[in-house]
């Protein structure tokens, strides 16, 4: 069902309305990055690495 319809829009209307403005774009780079950066933490904790140890490879990260 199209946004346009009159009718509830569907969760891909949203997104394509979400997709089709600037800001809308930014705002879902930054879900998906802050997203991927606790799964990335997640599976850190898991291999049961030191807090020290993720806090190194966070500040490392961007010194290329």
């Amino acid at each position: 069902m199209r946004a346009d319809s009159g009718l509830d829009p569907t969760p891909l209307d949203r997104l394509h309305g979400l997709l089709r403005s600037r800001r809308g774009a930014l705002w879902l780079r930054r879900i998906v990055a802050a997203a991927l950066l606790l799964v990335a933490l997640l599976l850190a904790v898991s291999e049961e690495r030191s807090v020290v140890e993720i806090a190194t490879a966070f500040t490392r990260t961007g010194q290329g």
